[in-house]
C-alpha cells in the first residue's frame, strides 16, 4: 500500500483531477459574480429607494422580471 504523500502526490499530478479543479472554480466564480450582478442590479433599481430591501422584497422584485431582461 502507497505512503498517503505518494499517493497524494499521484492525484495532484492526474490530469482529470486537474481539469475537475479548474472547471470547479471557475463554475464558482461564475456563480458568485453573477449573484454579485444580480446584487447591484437590484441595489440600484430606483423602486428599491423608497421602501426597505428586504429578502421578500429582493425575491418579489426578481420574480416580477422576465428571464434575459
Amino acid at each position: 500500500m502507497k505512503p498517503v504523500r505518494e499517493l497524494s502526490a499521484t492525484v495532484q499530478h492526474n490530469r482529470w483531477y486537474l481539469l475537475f479543479v479548474r472547471v470547479g472554480l471557475t463554475v464558482f466564480g461564475t456563480v458568485y459574480g453573477l449573484l454579485g450582478l444580480l446584487v447591484l442590479l437590484i441595489a440600484w433599481d430606483p423602486s428599491f429607494r423608497s421602501n426597505s430591501a428586504n429578502f421578500y422584497t429582493v425575491l418579489e422584485a426578481i420574480s416580477r422580471r422576465p428571464m434575459g431582461r
